[in-house]
């Protein structure tokens, strides 16, 4: 395990744009915020920018993050947003320095790859949590479960329905569409009693059935100690309909597998959604009533 030190006021937050473009504009709301808290913010060479769908071209994306890798002030990496890019850019990046002075990388969505990658290479914990571009919408509770989770390490959640059992494991996960891409590569973290936390946006039913019939044929799933489900957004489905709807879905998946589950975790694709510390040792007890809670702490 390598730590990332915990934020105290005054120290530099460094914002890059490793996907989709970004509106220096868009920025402000996030950046008072941050202030507000206590921090310093350094804005990356490419907010601001525009290159087709993308901030930048691949290169100039994965110089921003590498440069504020090699910068020994800034303490945290916050993205702007998601959208697509962090996988065409994350082989041309070199994390080692992190070994010797680690940083926060904090995001969610497409950034999944950077928080998946930092894990399994390096057993870098991140920042599952709302980008730059969500703070101007989201409640001030999630943005201030981003500044208590960089600054005290711990972290809980709570509700009420979910299959019950208790385990312990390192919390892992994010996205899962961004998550079955990863399959077979250096980023895919290691699900052996690990508790997943999944989440996706804009997806079809028959497709998250697919995607997740692809993990457990993978063998992904065969020592998972718990799964945590946070929302699944803008569903679609077909003309001829699935017959499944999201829980029922994860029910055919996972009840077989008689380990903890907790439905409807506030993370996700939302206004008020929390964040997590990907990484994070963690606690899950769902009771027989379906009630369940998790806590968490950077140990």
């Amino acid at each position: 395990m390598i730590l990332p030190p915990l934020l105290k006021p005054g120290d530099t937050i460094g914002i890059c744009a490793p996907a989709r473009s970004f509106r220096l504009e868009d920025a402000f709301p996030a950046v008072r915020s941050l202030e507000e808290n206590g921090f310093k913010v350094v804005m990356g060479r490419n907010i601001g920018r525009t290159y087709h769908q993308w901030s930048a071209p691949d290169k100039d994306r994965a110089a921003e993050i590498q440069d504020f890798i090699f910068h020994s002030d800034i303490k945290a990496i916050f993205s702007a947003r998601g959208g697509y890019g962090a996988v065409r850019i994350i082989d041309q990046i070199d994390f080692s320095p992190l070994k010797k002075h680690p940083k926060w990388f904090v995001g969610f969505s497409d950034i999944t790859v950077l928080l998946c990658h930092v894990w399994t290479q390096y057993h870098l914990p991140s920042l599952h949590a709302p980008m730059l571009i969500n703070f101007r919408e989201n409640t001030n509770e999630s943005i201030q479960s981003v500044i208590n989770q960089l600054t005290t390490g711990r972290g809980m959640l709570r509700g009420t329905s979910g299959l019950p059992g208790s385990t312990r494991g390192r919390l892992v996960g994010g996205n899962l569409s961004v998550l079955y891409s990863l399959v077979g590569s250096p980023s895919f973290p290691d699900m052996a009693e690990k508790i997943l936390v999944l989440e996706d946006v804009d997806e079809y039913l028959y497709h998250i059935d697919r995607m997740l019939y692809g993990l457990s044929r993978a063998g992904v799933f065969e020592r998972l100690a718990g799964l945590v489900l946070g929302s699944f957004t803008k569903i679609k489905d077909n003309s001829i309909p699935f017959g499944l709807n999201i829980k029922e879905l994860f029910l055919h998946h996972f009840g077989p597998r008689k380990i903890p589950v907790a439905f409807d975790a506030n993370i996700g694709h939302h206004e008020d959604q929390r964040s997590f510390i990907h990484g994070a040792d963690a606690e899950l007890v769902v009771d027989s009533s379906g009630n369940w809670h998790m806590s968490w702490q950077l140990i």
